[in-house]
């Protein structure tokens, strides 16, 4: 106060919004008002007074402190989205507001608002995010309101996966879990609108029973928290497919013009509007490099005829289809055809006495020799090796057929004759002496090759070699002194014996060697 004379005192007052007062006095030109609270409006006046006057007042000065921190939170999550709406106690003298949210996995949501709540949009599922307010006025802000916490709807389950077991047409259902669960509770419903149900405590899996063999399923899964029901797994479709057929056996029919057909059999499925498909795959003449692959049509029977070469391996398997989908493959059928004809007939000798052979056939566990002289055709000798004796038996009535397990191969006529009088002059050596043993020696070539080869044997005709692995024998017939062996199996062993052979004389075998591929 300008111009004061004498010993002047000031007191200053405060009048509060809720009707409290504040006082200070000072005999210079200001004064501390204390005790001032936050969300209150003040008026000041200042009054003067000295030896000379007394009761001079001020016009009133008006003031706002800055608000108090919001109180009062409340925080309401909706089982319908992921949002929350927060709401407080409103402040008398706040303009702004400012709402933020930090979740548990670093997401920071925040809200401005000129209002005593806000809506927080687009939170992460299954989280705990801790929520602070603060106030603004003016250019002064509020210290942030009490912490509170809340946690957001659970996440809906993922990754779900269906078991279909065709047996007693139920379904497992798997999923991931989601945290703070009390129960999942999954549900499936097919075109037809036939609902079923599984509930499970607290384990991410659940069996459902009665499924319809043939009908599709949409199935999903909810979880819950006590609260909230809303988490919904996207639906999948699947459906009561078909079991497997059983009983998968094969007939196979006579060869014919180095053909075999096999007839297939299997049992009915228990389930409407199913058909098959029968399945060969395998490879020709032990081949690696000539596979098949064939397939039938789809077909309501339950018989399919497949033809098949001779010498051919195979592996049959069937499945059946309907409406909810295709089956499992069912057991597989291992077999074989009947052999092929064998191969480089000769005959060797006259017709008083001669020596029949031949080449190995693939899949071949025994030879017979028939004389097409009579009507059916007389059996001369049935041998597992590649060579048989005849007597007083020309070679133009001659017929050789190779067999196993799933029948005989055509007949085969002899196709080289040599005649026995071109080597009678080794007759009296072959009489003074045997032939001689071979000396072999095996080269591993690879993890599927095998060189076998010894010295020649004097007065021989061809060389038999013996190729034994495990329990599986197999006879070449070699004319020179080397033979390949290819397509073995790797990291196997394998034994050979090679014997010589003449039209009159036959050797011993070598002793064993033992080799092993790489």
């Amino acid at each position: 106060m300008a111009g004061g004379e004498g010993n002047t005192q000031y007191i200053a007052t405060a009048e509060a919004s809720d009707r409290t007062y504040l006082y200070c006095n000072s005999t210079d030109t200001h004064c501390t008002l204390w005790g001032a609270r936050c969300d209150l409006r003040y008026t000041i006046i200042v009054a003067a007074s000295s030896d000379h006057c007394s009761g001079l007042r001020s016009p009133p000065f008006r003031i706002s402190m800055e608000p108090c921190p919001p109180r009062e939170l409340v925080v309401n999550t909706s089982c319908g989205d992921s949002g929350a709406l927060v709401s407080w106690r409103r402040s008398p003298v706040a303009e702004d507001y400012l709402v933020t949210a930090r979740a548990s996995d670093g997401h920071m949501p925040t809200c401005n608002t000129s209002f005593s709540n806000c809506s927080l949009s687009d939170l992460h599922c299954g989280q705990q995010y801790m929520l602070s307010v603060t106030a603004s006025h003016q250019n002064c802000s509020s210290r942030a309101s009490q912490n509170v916490t809340f946690n957001t709807v659970i996440c809906q389950p993922d990754v779900l996966s269906i078991s279909i077991h065709c047996v007693n047409q139920s379904a497992v259902l798997s999923w991931t879990p989601v945290g703070d669960v009390v129960g999942y509770s999954a549900s499936a419903e097919n075109e037809a609108g036939h609902m079923l149900f599984c509930n499970s405590s607290s384990e991410p899996t659940c069996t459902m029973g009665g499924l319809q063999c043939g009908s599709q399923y949409n199935f999903s899964v909810q979880a819950s928290d006590g609260t909230c029901n809303r988490s919904i797994s996207e639906p999948v479709l699947a459906g009561g497919v078909p079991c497997p057929p059983e009983d998968l056996q094969v007939q196979l029919l006579p060869m014919e013009s180095a053909v075999q057909t096999l007839h297939f059999e299997w049992s009915q499925v228990a389930c409407p509007d199913v058909q098959y498909q029968l399945i060969l795959t395998g490879s020709i003449l032990g081949d690696s490099q000539a596979q098949f692959e064939l397939s039938s049509y789809w077909t309501n029977s339950t018989f399919f005829e497949m033809p098949l070469p001779c010498g051919s391996s195979y592996l049959a398997t069937v499945q059946g289809r309907g409406p909810a989908g295709t089956s499992a493959p069912s057991e597989a059928l291992n077999g074989t055809t009947a052999p092929c004809s064998p191969a480089n007939v000769t005959f060797r000798g006259s017709t008083a006495s001669a020596v029949l052979s031949w080449y190995d056939s693939v899949f071949a566990t025994y030879y017979t020799v028939y004389d097409n002289r009579t009507a059916p055709p007389s059996q001369l000798c049935n041998v597992t090796e590649l060579t048989c004796s005849l007597t007083e038996v020309p070679h133009g009535s001659v017929l050789i057929t190779a067999s196993n397990a799933a029948g005989e191969s055509d007949s085969a006529p002899v196709e080289r004759v040599i005649g026995g009088g071109r080597r009678r002059r080794d007759l009296r050596d072959n009489n003074k002496a045997a032939l001689s043993v071979p000396i072999v020696s095996v080269i591993v070539e690879g993890s599927t090759v095998l060189v076998v080869k010894w010295p020649p044997v004097r007065g021989v005709d061809f060389y038999s070699v013996v190729i034994s692995q495990q329990n599986n024998t197999q006879t070449l017939r070699v004319d020179g002194e080397k033979t390949m062996l290819t397509d073995l199996s790797p990291d196997s062993t394998y034994c050979l014996s090679v014997r010589a052979e003449s039209s009159s004389t036959v050797g011993s075998y070598s002793k064993p060697q033992c080799v092993q591929t790489a």
